[in-house]
């Protein structure tokens, strides 16, 4: 951005879950894209739980409690903290999933298999028979079905709580004058990353910049105007 006329270099600065600053938002029930990220992993994780839940409801309907339960316990209270486990082991709720959908659908399909492997071994390690093959399959069958659907929930629940933020480069030159034509029918916020800012470009605009005035990042200079 350019203040007083000096460049500000924000290396640090995430562009894909970017949230410029609101003004009216201060004191709202999110006030800062962190607190918007927070709500989203609690939401998603519920989401998850709740899908392992509705698939143990479902497995309800075919067998008794009894032919769903090991040692007197329901397998749905066994489940339940080893996916929670392995949830967070696989990083399942983080920025990457919030932002790629296919790729939070597979870890957390990742830690339901590996949910379900687990039960399974101690079944056989214990020699538990009590559990129904049937009602197994589908208590994780189902449960799979149901995390699919809760990622595409998820997704639509991210652009409404996050906005869509359009990426505008300089290359090629003037692209971000159609780019903010075309956001506007999304709603969605422009960043525009100027690429190829030198000192003497900035001179000749009357900014009176020098060399100085530029930092270097270790992925590269770049500068956000605004």
């Amino acid at each position: 951005m350019v203040k007083g006329g000096n460049i500000y270099s924000r290396p640090d600065h995430d562009l894909s879950l970017a949230t410029p600053p609101n003004p009216s938002s201060e004191g709202g029930l999110f006030a800062s894209a962190r607190d918007k990220r927070t709500f989203l992993y609690i939401f998603s994780l519920a989401l998850d739980l709740l899908a392992l839940v509705l698939g143990y409801a479902c497995a309800l309907q075919t067998r008794d409690a009894q032919w769903l339960s090991a040692g007197g316990h329901s397998i749905l209270f066994i489940a339940l903290p080893l996916f929670l486990m392995f949830e967070i082991a696989r990083e399942t709720q983080d920025a990457e999933t919030l932002q790629n959908r296919l790729l939070g659908t597979k870890r957390a399909l990742g830690a339901l298999g590996a949910t379900a492997f687990v039960i399974v071994g101690i079944s056989f390690l214990f020699k538990v028979d009590e559990i129904s093959r049937i009602g197994f399959a589908i208590t994780f069958g189902t449960a799979a079905i149901f995390l699919i659907v809760s990622k595409i929930i998820l997704d639509r629940v991210v652009k409404l709580v996050m906005g869509d933020v359009v990426v505008a480069k300089t290359d090629p030159p003037l692209i971000s004058v159609p780019v903010r034509w075309v956001a506007g029918f999304r709603d969605a916020r422009v960043v525009n990353w100027l690429q190829d800012v030198f000192p003497e470009a900035a001179g000749a605009l009357g900014l009176g910049l020098g060399p100085k005035h530029l930092k270097l990042d270790a992925m590269g200079l770049y500068y956000l105007l605004y």
